[in-house]
């Protein structure tokens, strides 16, 4: 039997609870003024062997009763304080309970008692001025939006996995719902593509990260078939701390249970909503899952007190509409929220999921340092590229040779002035080592040709390109760069660009993602999706994995790089999509439809003379 909760029972109870009934009197008889402040909650449990019933109150005008079954919880909202009464044999008990806390029923002396699980004082920390504000008006129902993906390596057809975590995500939801009034509700579904070489639990959600983008939901949950059983303790899923936009969940193992895979997504969206480790054994959020514990038929999956109380504040705050970061809870909720921490902390001093939620929470900006660190051999190589495209560039900007001469052109632009650069930077390549050749060639002309800052400002590239350019360097580079362009187009040359340089960066399935999210960016400004650009992109991605493998060799591309062998025509392909119109003809990027227009895209390179002489 579940929880039962009469939202509408108020006072007075039905005539044959006379127990009850007494308790509810003397409850409201006794009812003293209360003042309301910011919304919290009590949390409630049963630690009896047999079912409790007890009323709440909140104003002298409206009482509840609720019936809590034996280890069960209830999440009770409270304005600073409420008032409870419950039937203790002889003489009925009332308390008055301080929001924000933790209660427990007991039986002492052979009565029915409620006892106070006490949370540890915490030292406040300085918090930031804000602005005054009225008092809070809370939805009912704080509603995330989440997209559900599978990789490409899930073996059934998408009508029976997409049912399938449809409604895993369902049951979760409801389980989120009586915890803290927050629901997940699927807007998006699609698939990504995996690399198979990843074994690392690690790198593989950071690349789930830079290939899938979330929008039009909040946050991305990816299920990946592509691992076999490994020895030992792995990780079923993970994600990166509190409301971050990427959960990755392993689904390959067969022997484990429905109710273990609604386990393990339970416990991942427990950590998005702000929930760390507990030492509770029947608890969502133990360490070890996957422990077969959930098969049982008396098991219910829910969470221990201190992290209902943890994800109901948190809740409070969507609910309010008010959310800038976890690390900036309004301080009447950040302070039960850490202390929370600090007593999970001495439950299990060595977690680290308690740790560093803790540090998230007294960090307002959260900087993750996923910076490309690449070898200094590399960054010399990509050095001499850059500066054999520099010192053409200064040539061309003021030759001094016969007009005729090769190495000297008259005032190339256009088409004919970005072969040319490419030509330069594939010749310089070619008389490097052979390990670093085709790599230093993308990086050095992706840097060379890209009058962009986009690459240079990014936190997982930035410290990569300030190592292999400096400012002074880069003002130079551009005074004498020109207007080399593509298919006739400046813009679509950094896309192009861009592309070859995160291929090797990142990888060509990372690179492309990176492609489609600025173009999904664009959709929301007046510039518009455009696959005219998502076509540069797919071009620079196609481009760099055919030198990375050496399928074309530099000294051809010395000799006679064309544009038009290489990027296709865009004569055709639309631009200046608005995101509603986006939204209505492929819902996301991860939408079959819109993988289907990549493959268009990708097909119409491949049949590029420049691939077609392969």
């Amino acid at each position: 039997m579940g929880l039962k909760y009469d939202p509408k029972a108020r006072m007075p109870l039905p005539p044959n609870r006379h127990r009850l009934l007494l308790v509810a009197i003397l409850l409201v008889a006794g009812w003293f003024c209360l003042e309301p402040a910011e919304a919290g909650v009590v949390v409630i449990r049963n630690r009896t062997a047999a079912k409790v019933d007890f009323v709440i109150a909140q104003t002298e005008a409206e009482a509840r009763r609720y019936t809590l079954q034996p280890n069960q919880l209830v999440p009770i909202p409270a304005e600073d304080r409420i008032l409870i009464a419950f039937d203790a044999g002889a003489a009925p008990r009332r308390y008055s309970l301080r929001a924000n806390s933790i209660h427990y029923f007991l039986t002492r002396e052979n009565k029915l008692d409620l006892n106070r699980f006490p949370l540890p004082s915490v030292t406040p920390r300085q918090e930031p001025p804000k602005p005054s504000e009225t008092k809070e008006t809370l939805e009912p129902l704080h509603t995330i939006p989440v997209m559900l993906l599978v990789d490409d390596n899930e073996p059934a057809l998408r009508r029976i996995w997409e049912k399938r975590l449809r409604e895993r995500m369902t049951a979760a939801s409801a389980i989120f719902e009586r915890h803290c009034r927050v629901r997940f509700e699927v807007v998006a579904v699609g698939t990504w593509t995996s690399d198979d070489r990843l074994f690392d639990f690690g790198k593989s959600l950071r690349e789930f990260e830079l290939i899938v983008k979330p929008a039009p939901a909040r946050v991305a949950i990816g299920f990946t078939s592509q691992y076999r059983i490994p020895r030992g303790l792995t990780h079923l899923g993970g994600t990166r701390g509190p409301l971050h936009s990427h959960i990755l969940i392993r689904e390959w193992a067969q022997h484990i249970s429905p109710a273990e895979r609604l386990e393990v997504l339970v416990h991942e969206l427990g950590h998005f909503l702000g929930a760390v480790h507990s030492i509770e054994d029947d608890s969502v959020m133990r360490p070890k899952i996957g422990d077969h514990r959930s098969n049982a038929r008396a098991f219910q999956i829910g969470f221990d007190p201190l992290n209902t109380l943890v994800m109901y504040l948190v809740g409070e705050q969507l609910r309010s509409g008010r959310f800038y970061g976890f690390g900036r809870l309004q301080p009447e909720r950040k302070a039960p929220v850490r202390s929370a921490y600090a007593q999970l902390s001495k439950f299990m001093p060595g977690d680290e999921s308690v740790k560093n939620f803790t540090l998230l929470l007294d960090r307002p900006y959260t900087v993750h340092n996923h910076s490309i660190r690449q070898s200094g051999s590399l960054i010399a190589a990509t050095q001499k590229v850059l500066r054999a495209v520099t010192e053409s560039a200064q040539r061309n900007h003021q030759p001094t040779g016969p007009e005729d001469a090769a190495e000297t052109p008259r005032q190339l632009s256009g088409d004919r002035l970005t072969e040319y650069y490419v030509r330069q930077a594939a010749a310089a390549a070619d008389e490097l080592p052979s390990d670093l050749a085709a790599r230093a060639f993308l990086l050095g002309l992706g840097i060379a040709i890209d009058h962009s800052s986009l690459l240079r400002y990014n936190p997982v590239t930035a410290s990569f390109y300030r190592q292999v350019e400096s400012n002074q360097q880069r003002r130079e580079r551009l005074r004498v760069l020109g207007e080399p362009t593509m298919r006739g187009r400046r813009d679509l040359t950094p896309h192009f660009a861009m592309s070859c340089a995160l291929t090797v960066l990142l990888g060509p399935q990372a690179a492309e993602a990176a492609g489609v999210a600025k173009e999904l960016t664009d959709a929301r400004r007046p510039s518009g999706f455009s696959f005219v650009d998502l076509s540069a992109d797919v071009a620079g991605v196609v481009f760099a994995i055919h030198v990375r493998d050496e399928k074309i060799p530099l000294a051809s591309l010395a000799h006679s790089f064309a544009v038009d062998d290489y990027l296709p025509d865009i004569n055709g392909l639309p631009e200046g999509i608005s995101w509603d119109d986006f939204f209505e003809n492929f819902t996301s990027a991860q939408d079959d439809r819109f993988h289907r227009q990549k493959t268009v895209l990708r097909q119409r390179v491949l049949a590029l003379p420049g691939y077609r002489r392969l």
